[in-house]
C-alpha cells in the first residue's frame, strides 16, 4: 500500500480472490485522507493492506506504515497488514489470522477506553497522576469501589498478554482463540457499560 496506487500487484490479486471467494463486500484502491488503502471492507470497517516483503522491509518504511496505521485507527478503522510471503503460502489463512488479531486488538482498545472513562467518573483523578497504573490496576480499583465482580482479573491479564504479543511479537492466533477473546471482551464490555450507567456517587 502507498499514497498513490495504480494496477493491483500479484499479492493484491491473490487477496482479491480470497475476498471474492468469501463473498465479502470490499472496495479496492480506496482513498482515505492522504492514503489509498489496498482493500476496504465497509461492513467490518476493516482495511486490509498487502505488504511486499522487499519494499516494506526497507529502512524507514515500517515506521511510516506504523504512523499510517495509527492515523487510520484513530479514525476508527481496523487495520490488517499481511506480508507477501504469508499471502503466497496461504492467502486465505493469512487473511483470517490477520483479521482475528486485529479484532482482538480492537476489542481490547474499547475496554481500555471505557475503563479510563469509568475510573475518572469514580475517582475524579486525571490518569496522568496515577503513577503509571496499567489497565489491570484501573479495573481492580473500579471493582473494589463498586463491589461488583466485573471480571476474573487473571483471565483479563491473559488476554492482555495475548494482545501485547499480537502487537509486539506478531503472534498469530486461530479462529477458536479469537472467538473466545471476542466473547470475553463482549461480556466484560457489557458488564462495565451497565455498571457505568448505574454508578452514582
Amino acid at each position: 500500500a502507498d499514497y498513490f496506487k495504480g494496477n493491483l500487484s500479484s499479492i493484491e490479486i491473490a487477496m482479491q480472490e480470497v475476498l471474492d471467494n468469501l463473498n465479502t463486500n470490499y472496495i479496492s484502491q480506496h482513498p482515505i485522507g492522504w492514503y489509498i488503502v489496498d482493500f476496504y471492507l465497509p461492513e467490518q470497517n476493516l482495511i486490509v493492506e498487502c505488504d511486499g516483503d522487499y519494499w516494506h522491509n526497507r529502512s524507514g518504511v515500517q515506521e511510516r506504515d506504523a504512523k499510517r496505521d495509527s492515523y487510520l485507527r484513530r479514525k476508527g478503522y481496523k487495520v490488517v497488514r499481511i506480508w507477501e510471503h504469508e499471502i503466497k503460502k496461504d492467502a486465505k489463512n493469512a487473511f483470517d489470522s490477520g483479521n482475528f488479531e486485529e479484532f482482538i486488538r480492537f476489542y481490547f482498545l474499547s475496554i481500555e477506553k471505557l475503563t479510563e472513562v469509568f475510573h475518572l467518573k469514580i475517582f475524579r483523578k486525571d490518569l496522568k497522576t496515577e503513577n503509571g497504573k496499567i489497565i489491570d490496576d484501573l479495573i481492580e480499583d473500579i471493582v473494589k469501589k463498586i463491589e461488583i465482580p466485573l471480571v476474573d482479573i487473571n483471565e483479563f491479564k491473559y488476554w492482555r498478554r495475548i494482545r501485547n504479543n499480537i502487537i509486539h511479537q506478531n503472534l498469530k492466533i486461530d479462529k477458536d482463540r479469537a472467538d473466545k477473546g471476542k466473547e470475553f471482551f463482549d461480556e466484560l464490555y457489557r458488564k462495565m457499560s451497565k455498571s457505568y450507567i448505574k454508578y452514582d456517587d
